[in-house]
């Protein structure tokens, strides 16, 4: 898989701002670009994470 994902580490690279952005608005990008901490969206886009938090 190595060099499946380059192009996301690239545009990272030369566009920050708007790829930070971009994460914080889509999981599977922040995922991507490793920066899933971003991520803003609804909980139940998180899965069963969103569950244990809300029966915590």
């Amino acid at each position: 898989m190595a060099g499946d994902y380059d192009w996301s580490h690239l545009a990272l690279t030369m566009f920050p701002t708007r790829v930070r952005e971009k994460c914080r608005q889509d999981r599977s990008l922040a995922i991507a670009h490793g920066l899933e901490a971003l991520y803003e969206g609804p909980l139940a886009d998180l899965g069963t994470v969103a569950e244990e938090i809300e029966t915590a």
